[in-house]
């Protein structure tokens, strides 16, 4: 803001204050604001939104409705920049608490609040002093503060089930033992840390990204949600180590209590462990030691005792970051004993709060590298001071966007699914729940700029004008909004091209055509097809049961039925048999194909139906005008056919065979189809690599880690020729496509460990043809 700027708004505001209606009008939005806040009364953390945003120490301020805000801006020395208004198209809705399995948690939350915040942009103090005006970041840091750590030592060591497994080791060194292990794990936060650590971390987000981004109306959940005297459970997808850092920064400057974090001992290193523990993270074992009996009891029960006293904890269901950009399996320990403890009453109960942080560029790429085979590097202090001073002046990371679903409560969660599921068992119950909150945490992240253009960027091995670009990216949206997603930007040049060629650049060939338009073009190497695959992972994870019905659809396509036009008017006519389908065998194969691949991308919840989300997308495909309606009529070739089938069955009316359901495939749609395909092909040829290992049917291979190695070596020479997509090369991708293979039965292993053809089965053969024939027509 200019000086004329300034002095103008500040001439404006005195002339208002001197007024009368100024008056009335401030007393009139600071009652409204009281009002609108409940549950939490006054004080620094009085309100339901904004809480730490004010202008006068005494009073608390909440400007959350436009009205609001604008009155109170008019009539007071603070100018807030923290609200961005966006166009109504591009507003996320909180994503809500799943109707199956907390249908009564789905009711308790409803905000009013529309837009996001960019927590970047803190509030400028203007009426308080130039130093409030020019450090209005130090400011508003200094007012962070973290939640105090109990004294839980005594609580901890005198509960009974570390007692059992002091008593179970017969050392009289036990319980010394069980102190020094509670020392290691036990968290120290402190406010002065909290306020130096927000301070720094707001410099470097404001220096090297577009902005944090939340949604107010999850702001607002998560604000009254803390207020009800109920724990909150924090379960986010791991992505970087940046996710608590960030985590613990939005809570704070939301006035919002911030958690204890459970951490890996990797990170409890010189220093960086000191820091990590005074922002409130509690460090656990990656490793099993000798005493981990007695460990896990300590580590249980310090963790129940935070939630039984009332403080928030965060931890990683999926235990390690992703390195494929896709959910990683459930790990299970930690959710055990939350559950555990809620069951047996010693937790009243728990509200899960799962969330994402999506980045346009995610700082570690080089995890890419460990899909490959590369050892992953060890954490040291030097490497992670290192890394700490130069990553703000490495790259500019865009922007990055923090999304929480609603809260729902774990009491209410156990009880519905152990009914449904009929089943009391702790184990199975803590993998629903952890799988739940995976896909739940996964649909509530936003798509960035990067993700989409790299989504388009895999579907083309030529080079593409922006031109191309943009209008692919409308393509897609259209069917982003058919899934009830929306976008976080605009479909535009200006609105995702700048920011996602910017965050894609190093992997990128650029080159100016014919006609002076800038064209680009991928580079042609294994990391760099990794990494688009990585930023492509959550529009897969979307559109992965749509993009397995359209690679379904995609064979039909294939054929030539020669006049459109007459195929238009007379879509029933034998000559067009070729371009209908059973929607029985559509969903049948995209079934069949889903089977095989969830266990790579986890996209579907565990209380969904896998046939039902199926029919759900043809009525998609529908939508998108790929595939249309059949006729009820059965052809004269139909009519034929049922009554051979009939003679066989020994049937005197051919009527009664049962009559499928067709639908009929647009030709005109293929760059759509073809869109959607591309999307699931490359896991679809892991697969496919796979079973070629096994041509020689009596072919076997020592163990499972023998096979990747060779599937990954004849990918890499086949990559190099162009005849293989990078997706092949990586031992993770392989890995999961042969764990599929074992549960589906067509692989199996032995004993001794040895990977062989599923003898005696001709599960082998049709899985061979199955596959073959999405390669022949792609």
């Amino acid at each position: 803001m200019d000086a004329a700027t300034m002095s103008r708004l500040s001439a404006a505001c005195a002339r208002q204050e001197r007024s009368e209606n100024a008056a009335r009008a401030r007393e009139d939005a600071i009652m409204r604001c009281k009002t609108r806040g409940g549950g939490r009364g006054g004080g620094r953390r009085g309100g339901g939104g904004g809480g730490r945003f004010n202008s006068n120490s005494s009073t608390q301020i909440n400007y959350r409705t436009p009205a609001v805000r604008q009155r109170f801006t008019e009539f007071s020395g603070f100018v807030p920049s923290l609200e961005i208004k966006i166009s109504n198209n591009t507003v996320k809705a909180s994503h809500r608490a799943c109707v199956r399995c907390s249908p009564q948690s789905r009711q308790h939350w409803h905000p009013s609040s529309e837009g996001r915040i960019d927590l970047t942009k803190l509030p400028v103090y203007r009426r308080f002093g130039v130093f409030h005006y020019y450090f209005s970041d130090v400011c508003s840091c200094s007012k962070l503060k973290v939640t105090a750590h109990p004294d839980l030592q005594n609580t901890v060591l005198d509960s009974k089930e570390v007692r059992v497994e002091m008593e179970k080791t017969g050392s009289p060194s036990a319980e010394k033992t069980a102190r020094t292990l509670l020392a290691t794990i036990t968290a120290h936060s402190c406010s002065l840390v909290a306020k130096i650590a927000g301070w720094v971390l707001t410099k470097v987000f404001q220096f090297s990204t577009s902005g944090v981004f939340v949604e107010r109306s999850e702001v607002e959940i998560l604000q009254e949600a803390s207020g009800k005297g109920v724990p909150i459970l924090y379960l986010p997808l791991h992505r970087s180590h940046l996710d608590y850092m960030i985590l613990m920064w939005v809570l704070c400057l939301m006035d919002i209590p911030s958690p204890f974090v459970a951490a890996g001992d990797n990170l409890n290193i010189t220093l960086v462990g000191t820091i990590l523990r005074k922002l409130g993270a509690f460090f656990i074992r990656r490793r099993p030691g000798k005493d981990q009996e007695l460990y896990k009891a300590v580590l249980g029960e310090y963790l129940v005792e935070l939630l039984r006293q009332g403080r928030s904890v965060e931890f990683f269901v999926e235990g390690k970051r992703t390195r494929s950009g896709l959910i990683n399996a459930t790990r299970v320990g930690l959710i055990q004993q939350v559950i555990t403890a809620v069951r047996s009453g010693v937790i009243n109960d728990v509200l899960i709060c799962p969330l994402s942080l999506t980045y346009d560029k995610v700082p570690e790429e080089s995890l890419t590298l460990e899909l490959q085979g590369a050892n992953k590097t060890a954490e040291n202090v030097l490497s992670a001071l290192w890394h700490s001073l130069t990553f703000p002046f490495r790259q500019h990371y865009g922007s990055i966007r923090v999304n929480f679903s609603e809260p729902f409560s774990l009491s209410e969660f156990v009880d519905q699914v152990s009914v449904v599921q009929r089943t009391d068992d702790v184990f199975q119950l803590a993998t629903y729940l952890g799988d739940h909150v995976l896909h739940a945490a996964m649909e509530t992240s936003s798509i960035s700029e990067t993700c989409l253009l790299a989504v388009l960027l895999l579907s083309t091995d030529t080079r593409i004008t922006l031109t191309e670009l943009e209008r692919r990216g409308r393509e897609w949206e259209t069917v982003i909004k058919r899934l009830n997603k929306r976008l976080p930007f605009e479909t535009t040049s200006d609105g995702y091209l700048k920011v996602g060629l910017q965050g894609l650049r190093d992997l990128l060939n650029w080159e100016h055509g014919a006609d002076g338009e800038v064209v680009v073009s991928r580079i042609r190497n294994t990391q760099a097809d990794l990494l688009l695959h990585y930023y492509s992972a959550p529009l897969l994870t979307f559109s992965f049961t749509l993009s397995c019905l359209s690679i379904s659809v995609a064979p039909l396509l294939a054929a030539n039925i020669g006049d459109e036009e007459g195929y238009y008017n007379n879509p029933a006519s034998s000559q067009h048999l070729e371009d209908r389908i059973s929607k029985t065998r559509l969903v049948s194969n995209g079934n069949t194909l889903c089977q095989l691949l969830h266990p790579i991308i986890r996209s579907i919840p565990p209380c969904d139906d896998m046939d039902q989300r199926l029919s759900y997308d043809v009525d998609i495909l529908q939508t998108l005008s790929i595939i249309s309606p059949g006729l009820s009529a059965l052809s004269s070739i139909e009519e034929q056919r049922n009554r051979r089938t009939a003679d066989q069955l020994g049937m005197e009316d051919w009527d009664c065979v049962e009559q499928e359901t067709y639908v009929f495939v647009n030709r005109f749609k293929m760059g759509m189809v073809t869109m959607l395909s591309q999307l699931v092909l490359p896991y679809v040829e892991v697969v496919w690599s796979v079973l070629g290992m096994f041509i020689d049917i009596d072919q076997e291979y020592s163990s499972k880690d023998e096979l990747v190695t060779v599937v990954c070596a004849d990918a890499v020479e086949k990559y190099e020729l162009g005849t293989r997509e990078a997706l092949s090369t990586s031992k993770l991708h392989v890995m999961g496509v042969v764990n599929s293979l074992v549960e589906q039965g067509v692989l199996s292993v032995g004993q001794d460990g040895k990977v062989q053809v599923l003898v005696g089965d001709d599960c082998f053969y049709i899985w061979m043809i199955f596959i073959s024939t999405y390669f022949t027509d792609h």
